[in-house]
């Protein structure tokens, strides 16, 4: 059968009861081979599956109805193959398709682990709530991950052993805390991140989200904000690393739909040593997640209800780096969108953005998405 692999990140083909599972590439079929690989049934756990006209049997063909696995049908979609992938040899093929695209030039990730209070919204189970300091659980960490791709990665914590060099908490660690989201510079020297002592008394400023900044290798670490009591999150390099954008809740007021204080926080900008810090935006509710597109402009999302649906309200939007915030809205005429479009990246080398769908007040993501 045809295949356009133009858009899917991973297409499946079920043919006589075999499986030839095609990783994903951008580049035209007739310019790249596609890595494929047969996968047989008798290495597949079948003892839930059945298909119309008989019942399975491996590596021969039952013909004609969708694939039925544990009462759910399936088309020829990727999501039959990873319920049927039960054992460790169907994961390992999966994970070895996807670390051989080519565009993968690189050896090791930069993460984060974090972690929230949850149980209600007010402790973080939301979409705004979850991102205030106090919310935060400890015990996170600044992380590379070292030979990602190989059978031996190496976890490395990047601030082990390290303390603030310059700002109001110099000479301190930053261990036990919770850690937000992190954004790696332009020229690949610098980490710029969230942190807060996490599981404080709410909206006290000693317990509020900070911006810090340090090198690479986890040296040169800096605070940049902390001075005021408001929550500073989601720091975004400018490209020439000149400056950063971010979120902070700093303008003062509030979510309107809230049974509880949910301050907003809004897009701001500063230089990179924390200097020259002024406010982007003045939205009346929240705003996530800035990133740069490839036109320059930013792109994030915000919940915004002026002639919206009252409950799909989130959605891109973009503006130039230095405001006015809100110039324009992404475009998304003629899209089917999700409750939520959050955490935007700019596609390399192309034009579409790339998101965590969700639904409305989700706390954290779901599965990555692309427009």
């Amino acid at each position: 059968m045809p295949v356009n692999t133009s858009h899917s990140p991973l297409l499946v083909l079920f043919s006589a009861w075999s499986l030839s599972a095609l990783a994903w590439s951008q580049v035209p079929t007739g310019e790249r081979p596609l890595a494929t690989r047969t996968v047989w049934l008798d290495e597949l756990n079948l003892a839930n599956a059945s298909q119309g006209s008989g019942t399975p049997q491996k590596n021969k063909s039952v013909g004609g109805s969708p694939l039925t696995l544990g009462g759910r049908k399936f088309e020829t979609t990727a999501d039959a193959v990873l319920e049927t992938f039960g054992g460790p040899a169907g994961k390992a093929m999966l994970r070895s398709m996807a670390l051989t695209d080519p565009r993968l030039n690189f050896r090791d990730l930069l993460f984060i682990e974090r972690g929230i209070l949850g149980g209600i919204e007010y402790d973080g189970k939301h979409c705004c709530d979850q991102y205030y300091g106090h919310n935060g659980r400890p015990g996170g960490g600044l992380y590379v991950l070292k030979n990602a791709f190989s059978a031996n990665p190496a976890k490395v914590d990047l601030l082990a052993g390290k303390t603030v060099t310059q700002g109001l908490m110099a000479g301190k660690s930053l261990a036990g805390g919770s850690f937000g989201s992190l954004d790696l510079s332009f020229d690949g020297k610098r980490i710029a991140f969230g942190w807060s002592p996490g599981g404080g008394t709410k909206w006290e400023r000693q317990n509020r989200s900070r911006i810090f900044v340090c090198d690479i290798t986890g040296g040169n670490l800096i605070q940049l904000t902390g001075d005021v009591n408001a929550d500073d999150i989601q720091p975004c390099w400018l490209p020439g690393d000149e400056r950063i954008v971010f979120m902070s809740t700093r303008r003062g007021g509030f979510g309107r739909c809230h049974p509880r204080p949910v301050p907003s926080y809004v897009l701001h900008s500063m230089k990179s040593d924390g200097s020259d810090l002024y406010g982007i935006d003045w939205h009346e509710t929240n705003e996530w997640h800035p990133s740069v597109a490839n036109d320059g402009m930013l792109v994030y999302t915000r919940w915004d209800y002026v002639d919206r649906d009252a409950v799909i309200t989130h959605h891109f939007w973009k503006c130039w780096p230095d405001g006015p915030a809100g110039l324009e809205s992404a475009p998304h005429v003629g899209i089917q969108h999700p409750g939520d479009s959050g955490d935007g990246l700019q596609v390399c080398g192309g034009v579409r953005t790339a998101s965590w769908p969700g639904v409305r007040r989700n706390c954290g993501p779901g599965c990555r998405g692309a427009r």
